[in-house]
């Protein structure tokens, strides 16, 4: 005989808090994604300096935000409450405070001390030695007014409103810190690094305070924030995708057409393709999507100065040495995905993409810009709710650090290849024309200095009628113009004035003929004993070698080469060459005659058409100032 009884209804459903406290150490938090967290809340209460202060007893994260209510307080430590589902911050779930005061604290108590604009202030004492020893968490944080004793303490460190969490002093968190602020090369990761992760937040500053080390400012990599002209064709290029449901309520991702309507990426039989979209008017926009495409200026990889097309070539700018590892091939490859960037913060790389693979970027110098070098970045922002639709498509994990970006629609992840294919012929082009551009201007002036050079040889041109401008182009084109002008310059001048002293000689019936023979005896007399004496150049080194010309000329008149108390003492024809002084290794000229004088104008202005090093080494061996 079976007897029937007959249950009434129960209800069931709890949360089990020992189970939820155990959790929170297997939802993908260290102490990198723990300290980037806590960082991030600082930042959404809008504060311009974050501090991190490490002391002998306790380390503090110290914030100048706008602090926060009782209320507020009280909804931080709410199990999955949204506490700015109606704001644009980097907060995701209402969660991440939790795990990350628990591992940070090593299970230990924390204190968060706050003050808010015309609020009092307040503390919330976390037993997280309590709560895990128990297993309970429900009830188990107090919050209080604090004493004037912790009011005193909070205003030491803030002067009005914002927030301070301390933690027991703990070696593992200490050295996070060290590692975040002084090594983060040594982060593998990009998106464990603060550097990176805030790398858009350049208003706000980052410290790190330490009682044994003078303090460290955190160096922000920033790659997409910079002047226009630090990137290549002096602009960042910027593609707007916007994000539609269809009638059929199908996600599709647009991108709009200069000259109106939009374009998508559809599925062609075993491919796909790039199309018009034809149905804007029917569906309906939820979202968009920024995407940045460029590269900053280097001169290593292309030099203005000297254009030529870069080779493929893997490696990193200049910019970016100063944060990672260049040798590092996978961390490489990390930099070159698409950055995602989620109301500011970075969140992870895009990895991978349908078509384009870093591996193929050694075919050739295009296709290393393309696949190497180029940085694109895809950013949105949103109100950070839990049901956020744009969040799940892109794959926005619980903790906001982590992507799963194998769940990213095909389709916007071609159309991010298109807007990188797009960049790259821009600046490959932009390549080119300098190019052209460069060598079209060095051959024009080639052809000027060429047919300068023959005017100033057929003595058309005079070297000092030239203004500065050709003498700089005749040096770079022509670089040996300077000392052939220079010897050339030198005998047309002494011819001249030897014609001109005979002629005046022709001229002058003052002078009897005992005089002339007197003075021609003395010459030859004079003439002979110079030319018994031997002038010799020894160079002390291979840079000292002997000098290319030498001139030697004969005056009748030295009125012009020496100062009036020796016009008399002096004879009419003196050789002079150039030689070396082995005292100091200077190049001078040997000549009696103008050795302690001041040279004629016209050398003075040949002079200054030399080079500095020229004129210095001449001005010097002559004494002249």
């Amino acid at each position: 005989m079976h007897i029937l009884t007959i249950m009434t209804s129960q209800s069931a459903g709890s949360i089990n808090e020992r189970g939820y406290i155990n959790g929170m150490n297997k939802k993908g938090f260290n102490l990198s994604r723990c300290v980037s967290e806590l960082t991030a809340n600082s930042l959404d209460a809008k504060a311009k300096n974050v501090t991190w202060d490490v002391t002998r007893d306790f380390i503090k994260i110290i914030d100048d935000g706008r602090g926060m209510t009782n209320a507020e307080l009280i909804n931080m430590w709410d199990c999955q409450r949204e506490n700015h589902s109606e704001q644009i911050t980097t907060g995701v779930s209402g969660f991440g405070s939790k795990p990350s005061t628990k591992l940070a604290s090593k299970n230990t108590e924390v204190i968060m001390y706050t003050k808010s604009k015309d609020d009092l202030y307040y503390k919330a004492v976390i037993p997280r030695n309590e709560i895990v020893s128990q297993g309970k968490y429900v009830d188990m944080i107090n919050i209080s007014e604090c004493n004037q004793e912790e009011i005193i303490m909070f205003q030491k460190d803030i002067s009005d409103t914002g927030t301070i969490i301390q933690f027991n002093h703990n070696y593992d968190l200490e050295n996070e810190l060290n590692k975040q602020f002084h090594y983060p090369k040594d982060i593998p990761e990009m998106n464990l690094r603060l550097d990176c992760v805030f790398g858009s937040f350049s208003n706000t500053n980052f410290k790190l305070v330490h009682y044994e080390k003078p303090e460290k400012d955190l160096l922000l990599y920033n790659y997409f924030h910079k002047e226009p002209n630090m990137y290549y064709t002096d602009k960042l290029d910027n593609y707007l995708i916007e994000i539609h449901k269809d009638p059929s309520g199908k996600i599709v991702y647009l991108r709009p057409i200069p000259y109106g309507g939009y374009e998508y990426i559809t599925k062609c039989g075993n491919g796909h393709r790039l199309k018009n979209y034809c149905n804007s008017h029917s569906s309906q926009k939820f979202g968009e999507l920024n995407i940045s495409c460029g590269l900053l200026k280097d001169d290593n990889y292309f030099n203005f100065k000297n254009p030529e097309l870069p080779t493929a070539t893997k490696k990193i700018s200049s910019y970016e040495s100063a944060f990672f590892d260049g040798t590092n091939e996978e961390l490489k490859t990390d930099i070159w995905y698409p950055s995602l960037e989620r109301n500011s913060q970075y969140i992870g790389n895009i990895n991978p993409l349908p078509r384009f693979k870093p591996t193929s970027a050694r075919g050739d110098g295009k296709n290393c810009l393309k696949l190497s070098r180029l940085r694109t970045k895809v950013s949105y922002e949103v109100n950070s709710s839990q049901e956020n639709i744009i969040d799940e498509l892109i794959g926005i994990q619980e903790n906001k650090n982590q992507l799963n970006s194998s769940t990213i629609d095909e389709g916007l992840k071609r159309m991010i290849e298109e807007c990188i294919k797009d960049t790259t012929e821009k600046i490959w082009s932009n390549f080119e024309g300098l190019i052209q551009k460069f060598n079209n201007e060095k051959k024009l002036k080639l052809d000027n200095s060429e047919k300068l050079y023959n005017q100033l040889l057929s003595d058309q041109v005079s070297w000092c009628d030239l203004t500065d401008q050709q003498i700089e182009e005749l040096k770079i084109c022509k670089p040996l113009i300077t000392n052939i002008i220079w010897d050339r310059e030198l005998e047309k001048n002494n011819h001249n004035t030897s014609s001109d002293d005979e002629i005046d000689d022709e001229s002058d019936d003052e002078i009897d003929d005992e005089s002339e023979d007197e003075i021609d005896r003395e010459s030859e007399g004079e003439k002979e004993e110079e030319m018994n004496d031997e002038i010799c150049v020894e160079p002390d080194s291979e840079s000292d070698s002997k000098p290319d010309t030498e001139t030697e000329f004969k005056s009748d008149n030295e009125a012009d080469y020496k100062s009036d108390n020796e016009a008399d003492s002096k004879s009419d024809n003196e050789t002079y060459s150039e030689s070396t002084k082995d005292d100091d290794n200077t190049i001078y000229l040997e000549s009696i005659n103008i050795k302690q004088t001041e040279l004629p104008e016209y050398i003075l202005n040949l002079l200054s058409k030399l080079t500095e090093e020229q004129i210095l080494q001449i001005k010097k061996s002559l004494n002249v100032n």
